[in-house]
């Protein structure tokens, strides 16, 4: 009757890297090495108090990934 066939097709892939700094627990979580960052688009969810999420300086910490080999930094303020 019919004949079915499959095919792979290779897509390309992003790397991601998902990390957390949590200033309220002083806790920090994922691989921050130069070879986990590299080419890879980051994540970062920053935990802090309500009154302390204006004086996080976003650019600068933005500049520190990509210096490190970050393709793109996506920069997460959680208030509690």
């Amino acid at each position: 009757m019919y004949k079915i066939t499959s095919k792979f097709i290779e897509t390309p892939t992003r790397k991601l890297v998902r990390l957390s700094d949590d200033f309220v627990k002083s806790e920090e979580s994922g691989d921050r090495s130069p070879e986990a960052l590299k080419d890879a688009h980051v994540r970062l969810d920053i935990t802090v108090y309500q009154d302390e999420a204006a004086s996080i300086d976003k650019e600068h910490i933005e500049g520190g990934y990509i210096a490190l080999g970050a393709k793109s930094v996506d920069i997460r303020i959680i208030r509690v």
